[in-house]
């Protein structure tokens, strides 16, 4: 009888344990490259699936419900076996100050492919726009890009001064380079670890919307300085990610009133930058 019991609640672990994973969908031939799917957190709230397909120079974005958001074409002509260019991130937060835009990152894998083909690291936006193109470089480590990342060795990380992204270079050497935007997951690298912090116990400021927003003359920015954090200073950058402004504020106050009568007609972007910590950027519309 006891053996019976066992063996009846052995079967029902089984069972159950089958029961926690269930199939959604099946995205055919991405075993390997040139074809295959990786998952993208796009910002803070916004996840996807992308689908590359290297041959067809190509990727798609496909929503958590596994319809089709979005087609882009790469304009990278991919030759088989020599122009190993793969995605290395794909962010609305990350390379530009413009989170109104999707932009993605390419990195040459350089892993014993012919050193006479050019390795590059590029960042394009869907539309086509070209942000970056570094010369001579790759990504840190492919295996650590976002589909994978893990903490130890990540070549994107948010820190307490800025977001750096790590670069490595045909001659041996490494290159650190600051990043306008944040990881989405503001606590995470990746999204799957927590911030770097140095040590500090520091997390991302999140700030509260700027009024009025759109403005065509002056608009309040609210801002609350982070914990054991006395001044900081808000810095603004236009759409092409180039600082145009910077506020020096302190606990005094909670919000600083801007004048924009001297800023042309766009889309400007901010964030809260202290001596350890920087914020989660926002969005400042101005009309005439």
């Amino acid at each position: 009888m006891k053996k019976l019991l066992t063996s009846a609640l052995l079967s029902c672990f089984v069972f159950c344990a089958e029961a926690q994973v269930t199939l959604e969908n099946i995205y055919p031939n991405t075993i390997s490259v040139p074809k295959f799917l990786m998952f993208a957190q796009l910002d803070s709230s916004t996840y996807k699936y992308i689908l590359f397909d290297q041959q067809n120079s190509q990727f798609t974005i496909y929503n958590l419900n596994h319809s089709i958001y979005l087609n882009v074409l790469i304009p990278i002509t991919f030759v088989s076996g020599i122009s190993q260019y793969q995605i290395a991130y794909v962010t609305k937060s990350l390379f530009d100050c413009d989170t109104s835009n999707i932009e993605y990152a390419l990195s040459f894998l350089g892993n014993g492919f012919p050193t006479s083909y050019p390795k590059r690291f590029y960042v394009y936006r869907t539309n086509g726009t070209q942000l970056e193109n570094i010369d001579s470089v790759c990504f840190m480590n492919f295996s650590t890009g976002q589909q994978f990342g893990p903490l130890y060795n990540a070549p994107i990380v948010n820190t307490p001064i800025g977001t750096k992204l790590i670069l490595r270079c045909v001659d041996g050497s490494t290159r650190v380079y600051s990043v306008c935007g944040n990881l989405p997951c503001a606590e995470c690298v990746f999204g799957n670890g927590p911030l770097l912090n140095n040590g500090d116990d520091v997390s991302i400021n999140k700030l509260p919307n700027p009024f009025p927003n759109p403005t065509d003359n002056s608009t309040t920015i609210p801002y609350t300085l982070p914990e054991g954090e006395n001044t900081g200073e808000l810095v603004f950058y236009d759409a092409a990610g180039k600082e145009i402004k910077r506020f020096k504020v302190d606990k005094t106050f909670t919000q600083i009133i801007i004048s924009s009568a001297d800023l042309a007609p766009g889309t400007y972007y901010y964030h809260l930058q202290t001596a350890k910590n920087t914020s989660e950027g926002k969005t400042l519309v101005v009309i005439k």
